[in-house]
């Protein structure tokens, strides 16, 4: 297959993954720059091509960018391996560069994509699509219990938020179908969602550690709380335009400032806009 044809099927995944037009833009854009530099067909690329290109792109750019750059190409060679396509993923022996970004509160697109590849537990995936896109809190997690979702809808209410207020939000499709599958496997009639080992209401320490393992299993460069998935939740909305009074009402803030400072500006996104304005 030719590489734009590989790269089509790719992409196909991601827009039934509800990606957005520009964030696929920013991928092709890497992926071209990716080609323009090794000169050859993905399948044939091998471990030492995609250092070499890393080393060059690092010499122009941040490390938090070129974490973001092998993200992406993990991503993008993950796929082609699971697909049959590659034998063996050229990018399992790239390492990232360490430095130090705790100070950043969401995550970036190409971390959400990878942890949807690597994390192969049942029940973390579906606590991080469920925290990720609902934007609940932790106690909110912990108090939630099957009564309180509305599958047809997709909508969960919230009965106990912050002081006391009560609010609907949403969650994605991934999260209903992955919810729905662990309730259909378990064996209890009890009334909470989320159920620890010792057939209980789950802790909120125990999710925070669930959430934690995700990250690590993906080697993030951030530490991963059910907090900094509030903040990603925030920021995802932002991107695809939702009015800021709309991701208000989700998160169920009572100032519109609490929920400016829940967003966060993908430096990515403004560069290739930027970009596309003044070439």
């Amino acid at each position: 297959m030719t590489n734009q044809e590989l790269l089509d099927e790719y992409f196909s995944v991601f827009k039934l993954r509800g990606y957005s037009k520009n964030t696929i833009n920013n991928y092709s854009y890497d992926f071209n720059m990716f080609l323009d530099f090794i000169e050859k067909n993905l399948l044939d690329v091998t471990t030492t091509d995609i250092r070499g290109f890393l080393a060059f792109r690092s010499e122009s750019i941040k490390k938090s960018t070129l974490v973001n750059k092998i993200n992406i190409l993990k991503s993008l060679f993950s796929f082609l391996t699971e697909e049959g396509y590659m034998e063996e993923n050229p990018t399992d022996r790239i390492q990232k560069p360490s430095f130090n970004d705790n100070e950043r509160r969401y995550l970036k697109l190409e971390e959400i994509e990878q942890i949807r590849i690597d994390v192969k537990d049942n029940f973390k995936i579906m606590l991080f699509e469920l925290l990720y896109s609902s934007g609940i809190r932790v106690s909110e997690a912990y108090d939630l219990n099957w009564e309180d979702i509305d599958f047809y809808n997709r909508e969960i209410l919230v009965k106990h938020g912050k002081g006391d207020k009560a609010r609907v939000t949403k969650m994605s499709i991934r999260a209903k179908l992955l919810l729905e599958r662990y309730k259909n496997n378990r064996s209890d009639n009890h009334k909470w969602v989320l159920q620890s080992n010792y057939n209980q209401r789950m802790s909120t320490e125990s999710i925070q550690r669930h959430i934690g393992d995700v990250g690590n299993i993906v080697n993030l460069e951030i530490k991963l709380t059910p907090h900094k998935l509030r903040h990603s939740f925030a920021t995802t909305l932002s991107r695809r335009n939702t009015p800021i009074e709309v991701i208000q009402e989700l998160l169920g803030h009572t100032d519109i400032n609490t929920t400016k400072r829940y967003i966060e500006v993908n430096r990515d996104n403004v560069d290739y806009s930027y970009n596309q304005a003044f070439i």
